[in-house]
């Protein structure tokens, strides 16, 4: 079975016909006319429109690589195209050279996964480098996304449990669940896609390995985190984007994942954790995390509402096991 690489390498490296030809033009003209002027070296297109792996809403990922010491400014440039946002980041040839082999960092997507749509630029990587550092990250990512969720799901409850669901909490359990699903990714040693959907992901992790006893956890995370990253697009005015039952049982989902997938860190250490200082680290930082009193602070607005609590003992039985796990490493290390 082909890996996303196999797929990607297969693919032309130039621009390739992803962008519609008029709006290739228009940034073609724009770099030509302004572009060059501010410095910038190239146009790159990346994320799942690069891959082909977009969908329907997929917005689109552009970066502008420049030899400045200072951002050019974005003036002149689309930020919308045919109802998708288009989404610009500057980086320097600098920058991209120093994380190009990074995994995990949006340096390393440009450079494995991108496409020229103008300019030159070589892309590539060499051999990618993966570690736990950069896991524990995505793991501080995904724990602070399910504080926001608890905070939001506390909300609900006080204000709005009539309605029947929260376009809030759906946001941030799906954006909780896509950074622990990506900290497996750098675990397993790849680059994941640039995909909101978990799914999709976990299609990946199959095909380095189809075996991979993590995915049936991961694919309990459901859902498709792209709106989460829409300016409005959670407005609850606008309706109900799944029901509140669905994104309560992603929340719990992400908590009791969170074991499995810190013992998963535990294991790309070679199991003797305590000579691995970046094990050590980032499980002091997540643990003191999920200890801070923004966490307390979320649990105590959800008990003062009119949150069940069934559902308030299974949220804070998923934080007791992260704090519970890295309280015996750290402690069998000290």
């Amino acid at each position: 079975m082909k890996t996303l690489i196999d797929r990607q390498e297969e693919r032309p490296r130039e621009r390739s016909g992803v962008l519609p030809g008029d709006f290739a033009r228009s940034l073609q003209n724009w770099f030509e006319d302004a572009g060059r002027p501010r410095g910038v070296v190239a146009i790159v297109l990346f994320g799942s429109r690069a891959k082909g792996c977009e969908r329907e809403w997929s917005d689109w990922d552009l970066a502008l690589i420049h030899g400045n010491e200072t951002e050019p400014e974005l003036e002149g440039l689309p930020f919308e195209r045919d109802g998708r946002e288009v989404n610009w980041l500057r980086r320097s040839m600098r920058e991209l050279d120093l994380k190009r082999n990074k995994g995990g960092t949006v340096e390393s997507a440009i450079a494995e996964q991108g496409l020229r749509v103008c300019g030159e630029i070589e892309l590539g990587i060499g051999e990618i480098e993966m570690d736990v550092h950069m896991a524990f990250d995505r793991f501080d990512k995904a724990l602070r996304q399910a504080r926001i969720a608890v905070e939001d799901l506390g909300e609900h409850y006080f204000y709005r449990a009539e309605v029947g669901f929260s376009n809030n909490l759906c946001a941030s359990s799906c954006n909780a669940a896509e950074f622990l699903d990506k900290a497996v990714a750098h675990l397993r040693g790849f680059n994941p896609m640039k995909s909101h959907d978990v799914s999709a992901r976990c299609a990946e992790l199959r095909d380095h390995n189809p075996n991979d006893h993590l995915v049936p956890v991961l694919l309990r995370l459901n859902g498709v985190t792209h709106k989460g990253h829409v300016k409005r697009a959670y407005d609850e005015r606008g309706g109900m984007v799944e029901s509140l039952s669905k994104s309560e049982a992603r929340l719990f989902a992400v908590m009791g994942a969170f074991r499995d997938v810190l013992e998963e860190a535990e294991k790309a250490c070679g199991g003797d954790t305590a000579q691995h200082p970046d094990f050590m680290t980032g499980m002091a930082d997540l643990r003191q995390a999920a200890e801070s009193r923004y966490w307390r602070r979320a649990l105590v607005e959800l008990s003062e509402s009119d949150c069940p609590e069934a559902v308030r003992a299974g949220i804070e039985r998923g934080l007791f096991r992260i704090v519970e796990f890295g309280n015996r490493r750290l402690a069998g290390a000290a």
